[in-house]
């Protein structure tokens, strides 16, 4: 604790008033417990399954109930909750896989940055710093309308106890038809690549939850997404504003996951 009452006290001094962490069951409650993080809220996960009883597996190791709770979770997916919806057309909308991410998401940068309140700066430098890991396999979708960015997608395949599984690590558009679009083009990548399974977890407004369930994704109770916490070390930022979870946009590439 006092190692880190110290790192609060030099980045203080560095100018950087907020900070934030992902922390896991067992350091969740020094957190806010010894170090006085505020507790926002849990990441809301969604998950979109193309193969349940693999799906299911993640979490479920008995194979006769993996194999019930599979096809409960298929028959209530057909028959209840959300189908799949086609994107509109959207006039000069053009996505593509993209290696890294040129100047214009610096144009893109300030039309992205005027609805939440405490988001990561997403401009060319960041993300190219973000997902250039040489190291990771991240896939971007770049969207542009005649030549100027309106949105981008990352997401990662991976392999986890023998579940193809996919995660989108950042998710951002100006507008709800461009990010249904973006959502639509990765998980068409995902059924080429035969994924088991896509997640989504993220912090946002209603819009990101509304297009992932257009795209047929769905919260599952034994899915859940982990803690999120915050803290300023500037009077001038209230413990009440950082507290409301709507003040905030984060997303799985916020986090140091690869």
């Amino acid at each position: 604790m006092t190692l880190a009452k110290r790192v609060y006290t030099g980045v203080s001094k560095e100018g950087i008033c907020i900070g934030y962490r992902f922390p896991n069951e067992n350091s969740y409650p020094i957190a806010v417990k010894k170090l006085n993080w505020l507790d926002i809220c849990r990441m809301q996960t969604m998950c979109r399954s193309f193969n349940w009883q693999n799906a299911i597996k993640l979490k479920v190791k008995n194979k006769f109930l993996r194999r019930v709770l599979a096809a409960g979770a298929i028959l209530a997916f057909n028959k209840v909750f959300f189908r799949t919806q086609k994107p509109h057309s959207v006039e000069g909308l053009n996505i593509n896989q993209v290696t890294s991410f040129d100047e214009r998401f610096d144009e893109f940068w300030p039309k992205a940055c005027g609805q939440p309140q405490i988001m990561v700066v997403r401009n060319k430098d960041y993300l190219n710093w973000r997902y250039g890991n040489p190291n990771a396999n991240y896939i971007i979708f770049a969207a542009d309308k005649y030549g100027e960015i309106c949105g981008y997608l990352v997401l990662e395949h991976y392999t986890q106890e023998g579940v193809k599984v996919s995660s989108i690590f950042d998710i951002i558009a100006d507008s709800e038809e461009v990010m249904h679009c973006l959502t639509s083009k990765a998980m068409e990548n995902c059924r080429q690549n035969e994924v088991d399974v896509i997640l989504y977890s993220f912090i946002a407004g209603r819009i990101y939850q509304q297009v992932a369930r257009r795209n047929g994704f769905i919260s599952i109770p034994f899915i859940k997404g982990g803690h999120f916490c915050a803290y300023s070390s500037s009077s001038s930022i209230s413990k009440e504003f950082l507290s409301k979870p709507g003040n905030w946009f984060v997303q799985l590439g916020d986090s140091d996951a690869t």
